[in-house]
This record gives C-alpha cells, sequence and structure tokens, in this order.
C-alpha cells in the first residue's frame, strides 16, 4: 500500500456541480458521508515495504474506494489516500 497526498484531483460539470447545487438525483452509492471527486494528482508520503513506489514521488490515482464507512464514489476529493501501490501510475514527465 501507500499513501498519497493529493495535490489536485479532477471534477466533473456534472456529478460535483449536481452535488454543489442540490441537484444530484438519488443512485446506488449516494448517501452520506460521502466522498466524491474523480481522478487525482499527488505525492507519495509513505510506502509499503513492497511498494514499487518511493516517498516524494508523484502518482496518478485513478479513484480511491478506502474510506471504510463513508460513501466514496471514486473518492478523489480526498487530501489523503491509502491505496494500494499497483493503483498508484507513476506520473511520466511530458
Amino acid at each position: 500500500d501507500v499513501v498519497v497526498d493529493i495535490d489536485w484531483s479532477g471534477i466533473s460539470t456534472g456529478t460535483e456541480r449536481l452535488l454543489w447545487s442540490g441537484r444530484m438525483p438519488n443512485f446506488p452509492g449516494m448517501g452520506y458521508p460521502l466522498v466524491p471527486g474523480y481522478e487525482s494528482v499527488g505525492r507519495v508520503v509513505q510506502a509499503g515495504s513492497q511498494a514499487a513506489l518511493s516517498v516524494g514521488e508523484p502518482v496518478f490515482v485513478p479513484g480511491a474506494r478506502c474510506f471504510g464507512d463513508v460513501r466514496g464514489l471514486f473518492g478523489g476529493a480526498a487530501s489523503r489516500v491509502v491505496l494500494p501501490a499497483a493503483r498508484a501510475l507513476p506520473n511520466m514527465p511530458p
């Protein structure tokens, strides 16, 4: 597993806007408390001994499901996520 501090989170002009305005229709997975958000970019702050990532490495996180009893649609709007290291993709320089 790795712990990633999130720097940026992708947002949806559909889902987040509907949540913000209070017009989000009910669907499976909705409820309170809820962690919205989609893809994220952040930096590894802790890495397990078998992780192929290093502390400080920038990564792309294509969503996270690590919130216990909290509903996490995709979890991108969290400030920190814990996820299997294989789900955190190293950012490649342009």
